[in-house]
């Protein structure tokens, strides 16, 4: 390293972010929703910590995406990741990347459930209607 230059951050997967910051569930690597939702509300010096290592890591992410795919906008969502703090903070310190990319909030948040329903309906009608008339070999 340089003489005068610090190490500013050490790379390690995503999913190690959260557990070093204490937001993954018990011998999981799936994220503690609630217990990350809680660390990065209001506006105390704890929770601007953790949203800035948050947005660091995942401004990670999206740089790299952004370099392999090449997108006009990226769309953020799930449980945490629309959470307005802490899509403040990711905007904030993706802005500063090398090829920023406009950011949205996703309107939904979960899968709709009515979509995946009509599916199973009509795939379940096709076998009713194909069982029903099997197909004849002449």
């Amino acid at each position: 390293m340089p003489r005068g230059c610090r190490r500013r951050s050490a790379a390690m997967p995503l999913a190690e972010v959260f557990a070093t910051l204490g937001l993954r569930r018990p011998a999981s690597i799936a994220i503690d929703v609630a217990a990350q939702r809680s660390a990065i509300a209001g506006d105390d010096v704890p929770a601007h910590r953790t949203r800035t290592a948050l947005a660091r890591a995942i401004g990670g992410v999206l740089a790299a995406a952004v370099s392999l795919a090449d997108p006009e906008l990226i769309v953020i969502g799930g449980e945490w990741g629309s959470h307005p703090h802490m899509m403040a903070a990711i905007d904030r310190h993706f802005s500063r990347s090398p090829r920023p990319v406009r950011l949205a909030v996703a309107e939904m948040t979960a899968p709709e459930p009515a979509g995946a329903r009509t599916r199973a309906v009509e795939e379940l009608r096709s076998l009713v209607v194909h069982s029903a008339h099997p197909a004849t070999d002449s």
